[in-house]
């Protein structure tokens, strides 16, 4: 019973860490996207900054693009 216990303990541990890294590293782009969205720069020179700054594949790093692009269209569209 305890060796379960146990293992499900470690189970949750696993979890909880792979949930924070996940976070952490959420942050970390959020915050490099805002910056890299405040200087203006054009969509082919934020996917290299992101990528290399935060050490992301260019793949990962156009889908973060991607989707920042689709939010902010949605919300010019909801302003008019």
């Amino acid at each position: 019973m305890a060796e379960i216990a146990e293992g499900l303990r470690k189970e949750v541990q696993d979890i909880l860490d792979r949930e924070r890294w996940q976070g952490y590293i959420s942050g970390k782009v959020e915050g490099a996207l805002n910056v890299l969205y405040a200087l203006d720069l054009d969509k082919e020179k934020r996917l290299e900054l992101l990528s290399d700054a935060v050490g992301l594949s260019e793949t990962t790093a156009m889908g973060f693009l991607e989707s920042r692009e689709n939010e902010e269209r949605k919300d010019k569209n909801e302003s008019l």
